[in-house]
């Protein structure tokens, strides 16, 4: 089994499925039924915003690096690999920052931008199309709290990445998550 082979094929994943949901919607567009371009963002932005925690923990599983009673570190999900020290682990690491930036440090900076530009987009002439093609997002919550997608999203993206940062501190991750997961329903009571 070639880890490296089966972790590029789980960074390639989501943009196979934006490529073949692309082709089908362009298809579609040529059909009797076309499908409006709001309807593809607003499937892939809940795709995204649905799929931000696993994509998360998918891409840092190369980072979570345990101690053996040998001393050595190796992956957890991987044990033959050595952490840090052999030639598949360091490329593994590259794969993984590529990802990390591909996939939750762009959504998240995306859905930020998107949530800063959100008030203005409504007070210009585009409000009604801007509140339509960003549904997704904005939609689930109330007018006033609009900014609450961007606080779930670094939520998920956060209790993603607590596993692989405490991955030898089971104790201490549960106590963290716990710690996270309190604080969101704080701040979403208030």
């Amino acid at each position: 089994q070639d880890f490296v082979l089966e972790y590029v094929v789980q960074l390639a994943a989501y943009p196979v499925v934006v490529l073949v949901t692309l082709l089908i919607w362009l298809s579609m567009r040529w059909s009797r039924t076309p499908v409006s371009l709001t309807a593809f963002v607003n499937v892939h932005g809940l795709l995204l915003v649905a799929l931000l925690t696993a994509m998360t923990l998918a891409i840092v599983r190369p980072l979570q690096c345990r101690n053996n009673p040998n001393r050595l570190f190796t992956i957890a999900s991987g044990p033959n690999i050595i952490c840090w020290k052999s030639q598949e682990h360091q490329a593994l690491v590259v794969l993984a920052a590529a990802g990390l930036v591909a996939y939750p440090v762009t959504i998240l900076a995306a859905i930020t931008y998107l949530t800063r530009k959100y008030p203005i987009w409504l007070r210009s002439g585009g409000g009604i199309e801007v509140m339509e093609r960003y549904r997704f997002l904005f939609a689930r919550f109330r007018p006033e709290r609009y900014y609450y997608g961007l606080i779930l999203c670094t939520h998920n993206l956060t209790v993603g990445i607590i596993p692989a940062a405490l991955v030898s501190f089971p104790a201490l991750q549960v106590g963290i998550m716990g710690i996270v997961i309190c604080l969101k329903l704080i701040v979403q009571i208030l």
